[in-house]
């Protein structure tokens, strides 16, 4: 693979003052922002098909250019973590743009994770982005941003932002940047009890306390364990036919979400060579926008809620990926606002008491779905066409994680990338 090289690295501010109406120079994290303290940050990669090459510099002015614009509404990924940890501090605004060049062409890439070249030195910095020019005129668009102050629905709301303004001029949906949160009066035992409820079955670590002064940073790529990615594509043939599977054995219908999870997760089962009588795990995200109460559709922060579903190998494996699905449905359905607020603050206890607590179920039968192939992926053009890719950084890899995406093809199909042990 060709050598990335950086050159250029400014900031860029936001084109003018945001709304003195509507701004907060000073923004408290909720609870679902100080869960995610200790996640890493989330690295998304576009890449689109050259142009002509005497037309990239404009192109590059226009993406600055219409960056520093989106920051007026998006200001918040703007800002840095205050001293307290606690809240986001909106006194001053910036954020870094990189450009890079290499001499690889999008082919060399066959848009697969590579190797990060964002150098992310995080302390207090919630957003970064990258644009590099291939040699064949191909670009990339690469951010990367703090879990702890947007989750990927915020994150692709942005990113389609920033490309309406370079592409349009307009912003079509700004982002809501606060909201009044009523968090749940809940004693911590109830709070660990309902949490059980839902699969948070811990037990405490004798591990020492984690140094809570400073976010948690990328892993290095030399202390990184071996991992494979492997990519499959589903049109939309294929997920109806998993769906009249499902219907076939269970007499019921699922979303082609609950479908496609169930099925990896059944596949990732007999890939790693489990027990028949061993617990396989699976956590599932899903957007509380528009269903718990008061959480704006076009919230920018995290507004992501959890179930952890487990199943005996051997019931996964010979009772079908409809039994699988139901699994997953059911503790869709049956989330509610309490049982969100309980896995929360039950999350947030451990990090703040500093100490790690360790899931009962082996990490190696756990998996993790993220993403989502309803993220608005390809309608992110700039004004030099739909994406032709897309792909993710290799700094929060870990084993049994499964990422979706849309399809390319703009077919109702999904992109999904499992991350596996090679053995």
């Amino acid at each position: 693979m060709e050598e990335v090289r950086i050159v250029s690295v400014q900031m860029v501010a936001p084109a003018e003052p945001p709304n003195p109406s509507s701004f907060r120079e000073s923004i408290k994290l909720t609870l679902y922002d100080r869960a995610m303290r200790f996640a890493l940050y989330q690295k998304r990669i576009l890449f689109y098909n050259p142009v002509e090459p005497s037309s990239i510099d404009c192109h590059i002015q226009s993406l600055k250019g219409s960056l520093a614009q989106a920051l007026v509404s998006f200001y918040p990924l703007a800002g840095r973590l205050s001293s307290s940890s606690l809240e986001i501090d909106c006194s001053t605004l910036s954020v870094q743009f990189t450009e890079a060049v290499t001499d690889a062409t999008l082919g060399d890439l066959a848009i697969r994770p590579s190797k990060p070249t964002l150098t992310l030195r995080f302390h207090t910095r919630f957003f970064l982005d990258q644009v590099t020019r291939f040699v064949d005129g191909g670009i990339s668009v690469a951010i990367a941003f703090s879990h702890q102050v947007c989750d990927g629905v915020s994150g692709w709301h942005f990113f389609n932002s920033w490309a309406q303004i370079a592409r349009d001029g307009v912003l079509r949906n700004p982002p809501v940047v606060s909201y009044e949160v009523e968090e749940q009066d809940m004693e911590l035992e109830e709070a660990f009890e309902v949490a059980a409820s839902i699969g948070y079955k811990v037990k405490k670590s004798a591990s020492s306390p984690r140094d809570l002064s400073k976010p948690r940073e990328s892993i290095s790529s030399s202390s990184m364990p071996q991992l494979d990615v492997r990519l499959f594509r589903l049109d939309q043939s294929h997920i109806s036919e998993l769906k009249s599977r499902c219907l076939e054995e269970t007499r019921a219908s699922f979303s082609s979400y609950e479908v496609v999870c169930a099925y990896f997760w059944t596949l990732t089962a007999r890939h790693r060579g489990l027990r028949p009588d061993q617990e396989a795990a699976i956590a599932i995200l899903f957007d509380s926008r528009g269903r718990f109460a008061k959480v704006p559709e076009f919230y920018l922060g995290n507004a992501i809620a959890t179930a952890i579903v487990s199943a005996r190998v051997e019931d996964l494996t010979s009772k079908g990926i409809g039994y699988a699905a139901g699994l997953l449905h059911d503790a869709i359905v049956s989330m509610d606002e309490k049982k969100n607020q309980a896995q929360l603050k039950f999350m947030y206890h451990v990090m703040e008491t500093g100490f790690i607590t360790e899931m009962e179920i082996d990490p190696a039968s756990f998996s993790l779905v993220v993403s989502s192939p309803r993220h608005p992926v390809y309608e992110t053009d700039f004004g030099f066409g739909r994406p032709a890719g897309v792909t993710f950084g290799t700094n929060d890899l870990s084993d049994g994680k499964i990422y979706l995406f849309p399809s390319p093809a703009g077919n109702r199909g999904v992109e999904v990338s499992v991350v596996l042990h090679p053995e």
